[in-house]
């Protein structure tokens, strides 16, 4: 029997915003006692923050749990103008104890497989290569997807197929569908006839948080070009003028789409060599002199750190990833009993949860 819908937990992102409140809990002027308690206390955290989510969206039948393994990013070939690696720059505060908080997440994702949790880690694999393998397999067998996350990259991955979809949702601002979903656009009519895609769980899961629908190309165009300060992924052009550095803005780069009509991501690629010609022949830009090959070095860089797609995701990854077995948990009994996912195999009282809310 086929899950009606699957919620993909992004484990790395559930850790770093639990912990946030709790960061001096892990000095490592700490006893090991009080570290301990502090792991402890964290991944109950986790755990009811999963529990809440899934007594929200009742119509959630199995969940996975996704971790980061590394990343196959960092072994590109960085292009010629820069002198730092994807996410070079990100730190640890050395007086924190890392190991005690990444270790959290490591048991949580043992206290997952004891349910029968499927949970995702791979030498390699970001944790956004999980959420694009597992929505894109899921959605190809009849199961629909929701991205648990507030990594905005992810919703790219938003999308409807063979009569299913995948949406991100955060806590924050609520679910993210494909346009293709929204009442108030104009689709054609064979379209609109396919109930597949004005199914009871889409409008059910209207009914619990505030929706939005975007176009997903749009995001990954935008980072690519533009860069991302977060990941540490630069514009495709950078030059300095009276002491300050400018890039391709949001701006500039509507401006281009507009100029040559492109509409979809996979028109972007099919025109790749015109978007460079059109950057460096831009009023910001054109009294540069830019070289022609560098941007477009930084152009075809940046869409391999950018686009979640099996055109970019190493073969040994996928290969990897296709190992890992999708399994079915007990959804009812795990909402009712949080503490299972805490190694605690006693009853977890769920209306507290909700109370201290």
């Amino acid at each position: 029997m086929k899950n009606k819908c699957t919620l993909l937990i992004d484990g790395n992102w559930l850790l770093q915003s639990r912990m946030a409140v709790m960061m001096d809990q892990f000095d490592k002027t700490k006893t090991k006692y009080e570290l301990e308690s502090s792991q402890t206390e964290l991944i109950e955290r986790m755990a009811r923050s999963i529990i809440i989510v899934l007594n929200r969206f009742r119509d959630i039948d199995n969940f996975i749990l996704v971790q980061d393994g590394g990343s196959w990013r960092n072994q590109l070939q960085i292009p010629s103008q820069l002198d730092e690696k994807y996410k070079g720059n990100r730190g640890h505060d050395i007086e924190i104890d890392w190991n005690y908080i990444f270790n959290s997440l490591n048991k949580l994702g043992e206290y997952c497989k004891n349910q029968n949790i499927t949970t995702s880690q791979l030498l390699n694999a970001e944790g956004d290569d999980w959420m694009w393998y597992w929505s894109r397999k899921l959605n190809s067998e009849g199961t629909n997807c929701i991205i648990w996350s507030s990594d905005n990259d992810l919703k790219q991955l938003v999308q409807v197929e063979n009569g299913t979809f995948t949406a991100w949702y955060n806590d924050k601002h609520g679910l993210f569908f494909h346009n293709d979903l929204n009442n108030e656009q104009e689709i054609d009519i064979d379209f609109f006839l396919n109930t597949n895609y004005k199914s009871p769980l889409f409008e059910s899961l209207q009914k619990n948080t505030q929706c939005s629908f975007i176009n997903p190309d749009d995001i990954i165009m935008s980072k690519i070009i533009c860069g991302d300060s977060g990941d540490n992924i630069k514009s495709v052009i950078k030059v300095e003028k009276n002491g300050r550095r400018y890039g391709v803005g949001n701006k500039d780069w509507e401006t281009i789409r507009k100029n040559l009509r492109i509409d979809s991501f996979s028109s972007f690629l099919a025109h790749i060599d015109d978007v460079v010609i059109e950057l460096i022949n831009s009023k910001k830009f054109s009294c540069y002199n830019l070289n022609k090959s560098l941007v477009r070095e930084m152009i075809d860089y940046n869409i391999k750190l950018v686009w979640l797609h099996e055109q970019v995701i190493p073969e040994p990854v996928i290969q990897g990833m296709n190992n890992i077995e999708y399994q079915k948990c007990d959804i009812q009994y795990i909402r009712s009993n949080y503490k299972v996912l805490c190694g605690n195999k006693d009853e977890g009282d769920i209306m507290s949860i909700f109370n201290s809310i």
